[in-house]
């Protein structure tokens, strides 16, 4: 059974950088992209995540769960602090 694999992605570059890496080596994988610039933009004038990069970052999390995500990429390690506190809300 194909696994989907929920991605969320801050740039359109990681978006197509992730797509042709799946096609390449995981082609039955099911995947479903999530792309929301506007957090990369507004995490980018801070020197540290704020409350609202962690809720963002978590709705986003949970939208893809709520589609049938087995797993979430989080494509970009600029959102790692964003996503670990999130990790216990998760299913």
């Amino acid at each position: 059974m194909p696994r989907t694999i929920g991605m969320i992605h801050p740039v359109p570059g990681s978006m197509r950088a992730m797509e042709a890496a799946f096609a390449a080596l995981w082609p039955e994988a099911v995947r479903s992209s999530v792309f929301d610039e506007s957090l990369y933009r507004e995490r980018g004038t801070l020197d540290a995540p704020n409350a609202e990069c962690y809720r963002r970052t978590l709705a986003l999390m949970q939208y893809c769960e709520s589609v049938g995500a087995d797993a979430i990429l989080v494509t970009g390690s600029f959102f790692t602090p964003c996503v670990d506190p999130g990790r216990p809300f998760m299913g």
